[in-house]
């Protein structure tokens, strides 16, 4: 791969990728997923999970960007089915296909915080159907938690900011707490027995629930997965204790009443 700067061609194609990428955030299910994160911070929330969406340095000739495209896209979600980034990745395809007259297959490669599926895009073709859908902390935090990584920021031509939105703590019910400071006191007189679940080492996820601990002066563990999606789904069950999460991935946990959350 090689640096950004690659011609006219790309930068009409990027170009043209944002207003798709616009058009696709207007639809109902889109926005719903997005969120309004300006208005959850005013009202005292935390925005601090932040989508990209990337692709592969383009090399094409003005004539074949005018006509991407003319396949299937792939949209390379790098977590596990089921969270935050996998939901949006879905509405994203669906709208996104209807626009482009063309399917756009989610592929989850979940595994090492998004670097799995980093390096899957990093390395395909350059011809614009192998688009990432990242979490920032893929660029921002595990440059420094692993030795060699086989992407850099330079890897990939950026298109624009997809989502942002609050990040909640949320608990089992079994947790015998029923309000934050419930929970601080808890997990103070309990130091190392409760569990918190992430996306991942190094994942926004981890580094939320790690903050708020340090933050409160609570000692917790940490038991990453390959992907939000299976956090939540043993939050659910009782396997971990808790975790601080996307609003989007978080709120469907909640109906259930196994599950209860406060920002």
């Amino acid at each position: 791969m090689t640096s950004l700067g690659i011609g006219k061609a790309l930068r009409h194609w990027k170009g043209q990728a944002w207003q798709w990428l616009h058009r696709a955030r207007e639809s109902p299910v889109v926005k719903e997923l997005c969120g309004d994160a300006d208005a959850r911070h005013h009202a005292g929330s935390t925005a601090l999970a932040m989508f990209a969406f990337a692709i592969a340095p383009l090399y094409m000739a003005p004539a074949h960007a005018q006509e991407w495209p003319n396949k299937p896209v792939r949209l390379v979600v790098p977590f596990a089915s089921g969270g935050a980034t996998d939901l949006l990745a879905r509405a994203l395809a669906l709208e996104l296909g209807k626009q482009w007259k063309q399917p756009v297959v989610v592929d989850n490669r979940p595994g090492a915080g998004g670097a799995v599926g980093a390096e899957a895009v990093a390395k395909a073709a350059a011809d614009g159907y192998t688009l990432l859908l990242a979490s920032g902390s893929m660029f921002t935090v595990n440059p420094y938690i692993y030795q060699k990584l086989p992407y850099s920021a330079q890897s990939f031509e950026m298109i624009g900011k997809v989502a942002s939105g609050p990040m909640v703590v949320t608990v089992n019910t079994k947790i015998p707490a029923k309000t934050m400071a419930e929970l601080i006191s808890y997990a103070k007189a309990n130091p190392g027995k409760l569990t918190f679940g992430s996306a991942g080492n190094g994942s926004q996820v981890h580094i939320a629930s790690e903050a708020f601990a340090e933050a409160a002066g609570m000692e917790i563990v940490h038991v990453p997965y390959k992907g939000d999606g299976p956090a939540y789904a043993d939050l659910m069950a009782g396997v971990i204790d808790m975790t601080v999460g996307n609003i989007n991935g978080i709120s469907p946990l909640l109906k259930g009443g196994r599950c209860a959350r406060w920002r």
